[in-house]
């Protein structure tokens, strides 16, 4: 009686496991590579803004939290070779809500002193909805017309960034300046 219990017991597992399994695969990517960029609305010291193309750069959005190490070191990254990115312009979003009341931005001047480069706070719930991302750091590369062409999820190496830039553009002139 007590094995045909546990093996009821161990049939329902695995039929759920496989279940939960066959549901994740088939369920449809958040934001697909090719998608225009979506909508959202982030909080910037200025005011209220939404995300939306530049027609004359590409976007990289980062989502990071400050507290975050591996978020800490690709800040560091873009802060130090601000000069790669030419045709670009960063967003930095963080969810997190006193992010501009504790001037956490002054550990990376570059970034915070650059015409191209935006800070925000966005809703953590509306983020993940959005775009899917829920690990810090995560990066979405856009180009000119807003289409997604890239996502990096956790820690992105600056040659890996780079990377997925000129496999779009075909080579760094114009888009990026030099691979390191």
């Amino acid at each position: 009686m007590l094995r045909k219990v546990i093996a009821s017991f161990f049939l329902l597992l695995f039929l759920s496991l496989t279940g939960f399994l066959i549901y994740s695969a088939l369920k449809p990517e958040i934001l697909p590579i090719g998608s225009f960029m979506p909508e959202l609305n982030y909080l910037t010291e200025t005011g209220q803004k939404q995300l939306e193309p530049d027609s004359s750069l590409n976007t990289i959005i980062v989502y990071f939290h400050s507290k975050c190490d591996y978020c800490q070191y690709e800040l560091n990254v873009f802060d130090e070779f601000l000069n790669k990115f030419i045709n670009n312009r960063i967003i930095l979003l963080t969810p997190e809500e006193d992010f501009f009341a504790k001037e956490k931005m002054n550990s990376w001047p570059s970034l915070v002193n650059s015409s191209k480069v935006f800070w925000g706070i966005v809703d953590k719930k509306e983020f993940s909805k959005t775009f899917g991302g829920k690990s810090f750091p995560t990066t979405f590369i856009f180009d000119n017309q807003g289409v997604l062409n890239s996502k990096l999820f956790g820690e992105a190496k600056l040659d890996k960034i780079v990377s997925e830039l000129q496999k779009k553009y075909g080579g760094p002139e114009g888009r990026v300046s030099g691979a390191n």
